[in-house]
């Protein structure tokens, strides 16, 4: 009898012993630096949920989970190509920096969005966004205007590309447009 009852306590601690090992190691802490995204079956109507800095449980075979940096990413772009109907193009070298916004409602789009991409594809989607944007903008102005006010043409840029950033789940932290931008004369292709 006391064989039986020594076999079964041994079994109840082994068996909340592996239980707690499960508990602890699905128990996942989120960097500062980081966003951690918990996708499966979560609470509410909602697919995933995010944390940014502290820590989850994340339930076994339910739930699983992953990370988006929130890091900025800069890129260089230099956009010497014709921008404008007429025959001016202008070299516009400029640094830009980028990351995945922390604010409620954007940080959803990059859940959605952005989660599962490395680095270079997301520098890749900023890039296309910044170059559309910084051609609608240098179309909608002349040369001169550019060259008069700068910093007009800065703020309707960055007014315009950080909507379109925020959709993917980016802001736009810094712009950095050389000062050197030169006027280049181009003729139209026939």
């Amino acid at each position: 009898m006391f064989h039986i009852v020594a076999g079964v306590v041994i079994g109840i601690i082994v068996f909340y012993f592996f239980l707690m090992i499960l508990f602890v190691s699905r128990y996942k802490k989120c960097p500062t630096d980081r966003l951690m995204v918990v996708f499966g079956k979560t609470p509410g109507d909602k697919s995933a949920r995010y944390y940014h800095g502290g820590a989850a449980f994340v339930w076994p075979f339910i739930q699983d989970y992953g990370y988006l940096s929130l890091r900025p990413l800069q890129f260089e772009l230099e956009l010497d190509e014709k921008m404008r109907a007429s025959a001016v193009a202008s070299a516009i070298p400029g640094v830009f920096t980028v990351a995945i916004s922390t604010e409620p409602g954007i940080i959803e789009n990059a859940m959605t969005r952005l989660f599962g991409q490395f680095p270079n594809a997301i520098i890749d989607l900023a890039k296309g966004v910044v170059i559309n944007h910084l051609r609608l903008v240098y179309s909608s102005m002349t040369e001169e205007q550019i060259n008069a006010d700068p910093q007009s043409f800065l703020r309707q840029f960055e007014q315009k590309v950080t909507k379109e950033l925020n959709n993917i789940g980016l802001e736009l932290l810094n712009t950095n447009l050389s000062d050197d931008a030169k006027a280049v004369s181009v003729e139209k292709p026939e």
